[in-house]
């Protein structure tokens, strides 16, 4: 026995009874007729909502198979953006390395220059040390040169005293003689 009816209304043992009240009173079959009437309308709205269901399927078919076009492509996008990184990291990694090659040459190179520029500083200091020592050096001859010369000059105006004296003693020698040579 069928449960339910095509309307869901639950079936009973009075449908006979309800069909034959139906068709004994017209105004009951109108209203009965009209409800059916309804109801095939609203069936036949589901039928016509299959047909465009028929198109949404065919649409959401369509949207997959473009999801999974766009999915592809978005794929070939994705290898093809990590093939670009890859290639800047290869690049950048090279220009890093050509970086730091340079930079260790100009590092040996100002090493180098340093080491030369300590030579030359410690050269200049060592000629420096040396002129001061000349220079300290010279200072002690032109001060020994210069007592030196003191006592020459001191030494000279003694002789200069002495040969004085020795002229004005040989001086009154010879006055002297002429006066004894005078007086014989």
């Amino acid at each position: 026995m069928i449960a339910n009816n095509i309307d869901g209304s639950s079936s009973s043992s009075s449908q006979l009874f309800e069909l034959l009240t139906v068709v004994a009173n017209p105004d009951v079959y109108k209203a009965r007729l009209s409800d059916l009437e309804t109801k095939i309308a609203e069936h036949k709205a589901y039928v016509e909502a299959i047909g465009p269901a028929s198109e949404i399927i065919a649409m959401r078919e369509q949207v997959g198979k473009d999801v999974a076009a766009l999915k592809a492509e978005a794929d070939a996008d994705r290898e093809a953006a990590k093939a670009l990184l890859a290639d800047a990291r290869k690049s950048a990694l090279a220009a890093a390395a050509v970086a730091a090659a340079k930079a260790e040459g100009v590092n040996k190179e100002a090493k180098a220059v340093l080491a030369a520029a300590e030579a030359q500083k410690a050269e200049v200091e060592a000629r420096a040390a040396e002129l001061d020592k000349a220079l300290t050096q010279a200072k002690r001859a032109t001060a020994k040169a210069e007592a030196e010369l003191l006592a020459a000059v001191a030494d000279r105006a003694a002789l200069a005293a002495e040969r004085a004296e020795v002229d004005a003693m040989r001086q009154a020698l010879v006055a002297k003689h002429k006066a004894f040579i005078e007086a014989l």
